[in-house]
This record gives structure tokens, C-alpha cells and sequence, in this order.
């Protein structure tokens, strides 16, 4: 069983930090935890705010943990660099009201990588609006030891393109193929895979497996192959153009 995301999060403080990084002053703290299969890269505010992106297991997590109190649910935060670039993310909040989550969201960490500046702001239509100035580490050593840990690449030519989530109507439905969820590759009963699209003529196009937990890269094209073509149904689509979409598909496998 995971160990629940307060104790996953502590790692933070608790565990080692891990001198083959070779951080700089200016660098996210750099914790592992061998034993829990994590590693964690932290920033900490004089606010008592601090971001979080750990990998646990495969399992890539982005959290900010101790923001003005709010409902638990979905929230949209608009997220700006000092350089201009933005992202539009859609977190959820945990029970405590002050916690947020990004599961799965290599984009997210890339994106955290620039450092300098950065605003973050909530809906001006959310129950508890409000907007948070911070400076990110101008190195990003952590960051990349974190998204090594779970497989991810440190680059990746699709981080510029526009999202689609923000116009989306309805999320396709991708349903793993058979043949993928019998293959006898593992003892774990899931498997889980990032895809990303691109929209074109209204259509998902130049689908591709991003990441897969556990790493089966043939397997991961596979269910990617399943949206290629599909209509995309989005609030405007001459705005979606163009656009990408970001998803994660977990199917269930058969045990051994």
C-alpha cells in the first residue's frame, strides 16, 4: 500500500540530501528516501509556503502546500514566469483546504525549471481567490534529479505548445487494448500511461506515450494509437487548434 501524501511530503525534510547532484546554494533541496523509492526537491517561503514535486515508485507529484485556506476540490490556477511564459493548471485541493496536487505533470516541473519569478493566481471566480508572488531556485539540479527518478526527460519538445484543457468540453475516453492489458510483463495489476495529442483539422493527431509507469514504451504507444483521429470536442474549436492535450490512461492488469 502507498504511504499516504502527508507522510510521502515529510520525506522532504526527513530524508538525506544526495551529494551526486552537486546543487548549488540557489537550487531546490534535494531529499531521497531509498527505502520509500522517492526523491523529493523543495523550495520553502518566508510565507510558510512551499512547492513540492516529489517521485514515489514511478509516480511523478507536483504539491503546494500551506496556501490561504479554501474548499477541497478542483481549482484552476494560472501560473506566470518572470519571462512571460505561462501555464493554466488545473490542481486539486486535498481536505485541508490548503494543499494542492498536480499528479502525472512532467510539463508542470519543466515549467518550474526557468526559476526566477514566478506569480501564481487562482480563478478570480474561486471561493477563496487570491494570488501568490514567489522566486523560484535559478538552478534546477533537484528538479532534474526528480524527473530522472520517474523516467521523465529533462527537455521536451512539446513543453511550448498551448494547452487544450481549459477549452476542453469532454476528455476522450481511451480504453486500453486488450492485447495490452494481457501481456504478462509484471507482477503490479495496473498500468498507467501519459499520452500527449496534438489537435489538427478538429482531430487528435501525432498521439504519443510520454511516459509509462511501469516503463513499457510499446505497450505505452499502443494505447496512445487509440486516439489518433478522434474528434476532439472543445468550446471553440478554431481556438484549439493547434493546441495539446495531456492525459493519463490506467488500466488494470491481469495478475500473473
Amino acid at each position: 500500500m502507498s504511504a499516504p501524501l502527508s507522510v510521502v511530503l515529510a520525506l522532504a525534510c526527513l530524508g538525506s540530501t544526495n551529494p551526486a547532484f552537486a546543487q548549488t546554494d540557489d537550487d531546490w533541496d534535494l531529499s531521497t528516501a531509498p527505502d520509500q523509492q522517492t526523491t523529493v526537491a523543495t523550495v520553502d517561503y518566508s510565507s510558510g509556503v512551499s512547492i513540492v514535486v516529489l517521485c514515489r515508485a514511478g509516480t511523478l507529484r507536483t504539491a503546494i502546500l500551506r496556501l490561504p485556506p479554501a474548499s477541497p476540490g478542483s481549482a484552476w490556477y494560472d501560473l506566470r514566469l518572470g519571462t512571460g511564459q505561462t501555464m493554466r493548471k488545473l490542481w486539486e485541493r486535498r481536505s485541508d483546504g490548503t494543499t494542492v496536487v498536480a499528479d502525472s505533470d512532467d510539463r508542470l516541473v519543466r515549467f518550474l525549471k526557468a526559476g526566477g519569478p514566478l506569480s501564481i493566481r487562482s480563478d478570480t471566480e474561486a471561493d477563496a481567490p487570491f494570488r501568490m508572488e514567489v522566486d523560484l531556485p535559478t538552478s534546477s539540479t533537484g528538479l532534474d534529479a526528480v524527473l530522472g527518478a520517474c523516467g521523465y526527460p529533462t527537455t521536451n519538445d512539446r513543453d511550448r505548445a498551448p494547452r487544450l484543457d481549459d477549452l476542453l468540453i469532454e476528455t476522450p475516453v481511451v480504453i486500453m487494448p486488450d492485447r495490452v492489458l494481457e501481456r504478462r510483463v509484471s507482477r503490479t495489476s495496473t498500468f498507467q500511461v501519459s499520452i500527449s495529442c496534438l489537435v489538427s483539422n478538429g482531430r487528435y493527431t501525432a498521439c504519443r506515450s510520454e511516459h509509462e509507469v511501469p516503463a513499457y514504451p510499446a505497450d505505452g504507444q499502443l494505447v496512445a494509437a487509440e486516439l489518433e483521429g478522434v474528434p476532439v470536442r472543445a468550446s471553440d474549436m478554431a481556438a484549439a487548434e493547434g493546441r495539446l492535450l495531456d492525459m493519463v490512461v490506467t488500466g488494470s492488469r491481469r495478475r500473473r
